[in-house]
């Protein structure tokens, strides 16, 4: 029983960190001391899936209980100091990266490693450019999830596929992957939408599932792939990691909402540039936090060793 609890409280820590940019659930898992004990039951789920259903259960109950316990705060946030947030996000991104690069610093650098690097941080800031790009010739993600066409589903199950990185892959966030590419706000409120929503609940109630289902099929298939990749390619594989979460740190300011505003309410940083004095200090505390605690964690991990 002590186990499964602490179980369900690192379930709990990964829940939160899934659903807050720039925080990797993967990390987390990390620093948790039960990375390889998800990846190992992820991955085996189907050849011995009673014993590895059975390991999963406190985490996914935990993974459940932070996601539903943060959303609350993230919604109202948005609404009200989106460009502070972001910028607090964007601190920890920052913030995370030369943990991140720690884990080859030792290595032999060869072509591959920078090509990796290169490949990865233009995938993501082509992502966010396509993306604002978009948004600012009248593409919405928000407006998809009101008209609900027939492919929103089949994207959501995509975006459900990627977003399930952030369980499987140190440094990555999904909920940053979410925010680069417009689908972030939406998610959030379609919870909104279901309690409030009686006409559309059904179809909403749909999404969600479909989006819950893109993120187990997504953690079955990335498990496998990044235990391969971690075990024959680690030092290639964190050369990409790199390349993401460095240019995740720039795609997460290509959002249309945080300068010209958003339907919600939010007034955006050209309407009101005062909000700059709250949204850089609060970049400064972000790097510094997770700077700070990855440096603990990491020094004492290598002072136990």
């Amino acid at each position: 029983m002590k186990k499964f609890l602490v179980k369900i409280l690192k379930g709990i820590g990964i829940g939160i960190s899934c659903i807050i940019p720039g925080v990797s659930g993967g990390t987390f898992a990390l620093l948790t001391r039960c990375y390889d004990d998800l990846v190992n039951n992820i991955s085996s789920l189907l050849k011995k899936f009673g014993k590895s259903f059975l390991a999963l259960l406190p985490y996914g109950i935990g993974i459940l209980l932070g996601v539903l316990g943060a959303y609350f705060g993230i919604k109202f946030s948005f609404k009200y100091v989106l460009f502070s947030i972001i910028c607090l996000f964007d601190g920890m991104i920052i913030g995370g990266i030369y943990d991140i690069y720690l884990d080859i610093k030792d290595d032999k650098k060869t072509y591959k490693h920078f090509l990796a690097f290169i490949i990865s941080f233009l995938f993501v800031v082509g992502i966010g450019i396509t993306s604002f790009i978009l948004s600012i010739n009248g593409f919405s993600a928000e407006a998809l999830f009101l008209e609900h066409p027939w492919y929103l589903y089949v994207l959501i199950f995509v975006v459900g596929v990627i977003t399930s990185s952030a369980l499987v892959t140190p440094g990555v966030s999904g909920a940053m992957i979410l925010l680069v590419i417009g689908f972030y706000s939406p998610i959030i409120n379609v919870l909104d939408s279901i309690v409030h929503s009686s006409d559309n609940r059904l179809a909403f109630i749909f999404l969600i599932l479909t989006f819950i289902l893109g993120i187990v099929v997504g953690v079955i298939l990335i498990s496998k792939l990044m235990k391969f990749l971690l075990e024959k390619h680690k030092s290639i594989t964190y050369s990409a990691i790199l390349g993401l979460v460095c240019a995740s740190a720039i795609a997460i300011f290509l959002n249309k909402d945080i300068w010209n505003g958003s339907s919600e309410g939010y007034q955006g940083i050209i309407a009101n540039p005062k909000e700059l004095f709250l949204g850089i200090p609060l970049l400064i505390v972000g790097f510094i936090l997770v700077f700070f605690v990855l440096f603990y964690v990491r020094k004492k991990q290598s002072n136990k060793e």
